[in-house]
């Protein structure tokens, strides 16, 4: 007899496939904690009923029997990343016990399949960061690079939906042709037609030459479309076309081009709002969002600045000659404070006029411009407490004894609220000089 774990999150829900199982001959051991799923060593399979799929990574490092997860309102994007964390298979609720049992045995039969599925991401380090919002994302991109799906990235301005796009083509089985980037904002509605879909020789005056547009170059590759919520109705129901036909027509040619392309898109805007006042087209909407991977603003990953700033950094010595090591323990604290409103762009720039504005080279500890300091100007009570904890932490250099002693905590205290505010230490230091964090510039 084969013994089958249900892993169950909150409260137990109504599973009527669970007879199925047992007259079809497998135990069923149910627990509800990581801990429990760990200590099944006989298990053959772990099916995980979760409302919370963020959790899903931790558990599957955890165990070593194949899992297979099942969950109402999966999305296809969530489905994405539970098979870039690592799942055998996933289903949805209702459940079909044929369909199970079926997957069940499949992964009996094959238990080292999953693993095999949890690939890791090219080019992932040139993400930085490592909070929780950074480790789902690059299972998210992992997930949906596998795929050949349209893909829409979401985002505020800066926080890097260009190097989602590249990482998603470099991890797809589209990666050896090429990745053609458009900036929809930047192309004035008359020349729009002759820049993605190009022109004949005199199509019209000027046209001296055949000229491929840029959907033609993105053949058999992928095509990214930065700020699709930028163009106008009329460009819209161009680009929906295409897609639809999936050829372009050239300016001045009578017969369309076949073009098989993979089209990920990208927008800082709310597109279901734009569709709902009419601006932006629902039928283009729906074609767009097949997978979806939205970018967390730096200000929801904060822990994530030091790595950004030591990775900023390292590239700036590296160009400019410099030896600087980090910034002063005043300016962590006022990083921290920082709303980011620009993301990381933002913060890059920032660290580039740091440096720009050295009095002399030999620096090792510098400060923040002055006119940065007068952006913020926060009083101590207004920080959450989240904020507050993560300002002790970057400035002790995770050293969480001082940052306890800091904050007038106890050891325990500090240890719940990390847990509690998803905070981690980064793997290794935010800087190669950790001092850089702790000592004021002599």
């Amino acid at each position: 007899m084969k013994q089958i774990v249900l892993f169950l999150s909150d409260l137990e829900p109504r599973l009527p496939w669970t007879d199925a199982l047992l007259r079809n001959g497998f135990e069923l051991k149910r627990c509800s904690t990581g801990r429990e799923a760990r200590e099944c060593r006989a298990a053959a399979v772990i099916l995980v009923w979760l409302d919370r799929i963020e959790s899903l990574p931790e558990l599957i490092e955890n165990v070593s029997a194949p899992l297979i997860l099942i969950r109402p309102n999966l999305s296809s994007d969530l489905a994405a990343f539970a098979r870039a964390s690592g799942v055998s298979d996933y289903l949805r609720e209702p459940v079909d016990p044929e369909e199970l049992i079926h997957s069940i045995r499949a992964c009996i039969a094959d238990p080292k399949a999953r693993r095999a599925s949890r690939g890791l991401l090219a080019g992932g380090e040139r993400m930085v960061g490592h909070s929780r919002a950074m480790e789902v994302l690059r299972h998210g991109l992992a997930g949906v690079a596998a795929t050949d799906c349209t893909t829409l990235i979401t985002g505020e301005t800066g926080t890097g939906k260009e190097l989602a796009a590249e990482l998603i083509h470099l991890n797809s089985q589209r990666k050896a042709r090429n990745f053609v980037c458009v900036n929809c904002a930047a192309i004035p509605e008359n020349l729009l037609e002759s820049e993605l879909f190009g022109y004949e020789k005199g199509a019209f005056t000027g046209a001296h030459n055949a000229r491929p547009g840029q959907w033609e170059l993105a053949a058999g590759g992928t095509l990214f479309l930065d700020e699709i919520g930028e163009m106008n109705l009329g460009a819209q129901a161009k680009i929906l076309r295409a897609i639809d036909r999936k050829e372009v027509q050239r300016l001045g040619r009578l017969k369309g081009i076949r073009a098989d392309v993979r089209i990920v898109c990208a927008t800082n805007r709310d597109l279901e709002a734009e569709v709902a006042r009419g601006i932006f087209r629902a039928d283009l909407f729906f074609r767009l969002n097949v997978t979806r991977l939205r970018l967390s603003p730096l200000r929801e990953r904060k822990e994530d600045i030091p790595d950004l700033v030591s990775h900023f950094l390292e590239q700036m010595n590296a160009r400019m000659g410099l030896e600087v090591r980090g910034f002063t323990e005043h300016s962590w604290h006022t990083l921290l404070k920082y709303h980011w409103p620009g993301n990381v762009r933002e913060l890059r720039n920032m660290v580039d006029t740091s440096l720009v504005n050295l009095p002399y080279s030999g620096m090792h500890w510098m400060e923040l411009p002055g006119e940065f300091h007068q952006q913020v100007t926060p009083k101590a009570d207004s920080l959450t407490e989240a904020d507050q904890l993560l300002i002790a932490l970057v400035s002790h250099n995770w050293n969480k004894s001082k940052a306890a002693q800091h904050l007038r905590w106890s050891r325990m205290r500090l240890y719940r609220k990390m847990a509690q505010y998803q905070l981690s230490s980064p793997v290794k230091p935010a800087n190669k000089a950790p001092e850089s964090m702790l000592l004021e510039r002599p």
